[in-house]
Order: C-alpha cells, then structure tokens, then sequence
C-alpha cells in the first residue's frame, strides 16, 4: 500500500494565493508505503521519484524515515542523482509506514500548469511496483 502527498512548505516573496502553488514557492512531497500483509518480507524495499520537469529538487532536503539523508551516493539511505530521489529502506517485514520526504521549488514558466509526479515502490520480490501519483495545480 503506498501513498503520495505534497504540501506546500513555503510561499517565494510576493506570493499572495496561501491556499495554492505559485512559481517560486517550495512545496514538500511524502510518499509512505507499508507492507499490508503480516508476517511476510519485502525484499529490499525502495522508493524512487523522477522530479518532473518544472521543480527543482532542494539540496539536503531528503529524509528516509525521517531521518536526513545526504544527497550523495553513498552508505546512507538516500540519494538525489541524476533528477531523481531514492530511499532505501532494506528488508521489510513489519507494517509500519515507511517514508521519503524532500522538498522542491516551482520553476518559472509553470503557472497555470498541472504538474503530475509518480513514484515508484518497489522491491526484489515485487512483481508489479506500486505507483503512487501526486497532481499539483500552479
């Protein structure tokens, strides 16, 4: 079962509209995932998100479970490489949610635009990986 928000974290200077995303704001996306089923094993479990075109990722921005992550590949379990975020969560057994939290700026030439954003869920014994989707209208 997996889930994608996003939030808008940040109004840019001279934004007025506090209920919708403007160019310029800094908006912050959650997906959680959890394994619905008890006693059973999600083979290293990971959550990746391609940033669409129009947002900008934030540097240092990235939480896995909600812990900071650096941005680099490296022995921690998160990266932002090449436009897209990764969590890496290993073995799941339990049903607990678990998490990747990062935040991105909307880019000019966006107003008046929809920006859709999908993640994928996956492990390596999932046949068919969840793709939570999340909708932001600028």
């Amino acid at each position: 079962e997996s889930e994608k928000s996003a939030a808008l974290l940040e109004k840019a200077d001279g934004n007025t509209d506090e209920d919708n995303p403007e160019v310029g704001d800094t908006l912050r996306y959650t997906i959680q995932t959890r394994n619905t089923i008890e006693d059973s094993l999600i083979e290293n479990l990971t959550i990746s998100d391609v940033i669409p075109e129009g947002l900008e990722y934030v540097p240092g921005t990235l939480k896995v479970n909600g812990e900071a992550v650096t941005d680099e590949e490296d022995d921690d379990q998160g990266h932002y490489v090449d436009g897209k975020v990764v969590g890496h969560f290993g073995n799941v057994e339990d049903t607990e949610w678990h998490t990747l939290v990062f935040d991105v700026v909307v880019l000019p030439g966006q107003a008046g635009k929809d920006i859709e954003n999908t993640a994928v869920v996956d492990g390596d014994n999932i046949d068919d990986p969840d793709e939570p989707r999340e909708d932001v209208e600028i």
